[in-house]
């Protein structure tokens, strides 16, 4: 599950970093175990990915909608804050 999410596989406390092959944008891990060179490629995208994929796209839309909100909630002050400095400018004559 570390390879196909994360950036970093952990393994009995060593972090691997997680890269891109060329060929389909499968995730690959290269390690080194007991003297020799191996490499780890993501197997079986299909349903996992498209469950990932929907669950980022529901948290950015949540994510929006949270910003949507925070910006809703500031705007009386800010138009407040706006029209102050405006005031505070000095006329054309």
């Amino acid at each position: 599950m570390q390879l196909m999410c994360g950036d970093f596989v952990e393994v009995e406390g060593q972090r691997f970093h997680v890269r891109r092959a060329s060929v389909g944008r499968l995730r690959i891990l290269t390690f080194a175990m007991e003297g020799s060179q191996f490499a780890a490629f993501e197997q079986n995208r299909g349903p996992f990915q498209t469950e990932l994929r929907e669950a980022r796209r529901e948290l950015s839309l949540a994510q929006r909608d949270e910003l949507v909100d925070a910006f809703l909630l500031a705007y009386p002050r800010l138009c407040h804050e706006a029209a102050a400095r405006l005031r505070t400018l000095p006329g054309d004559g």
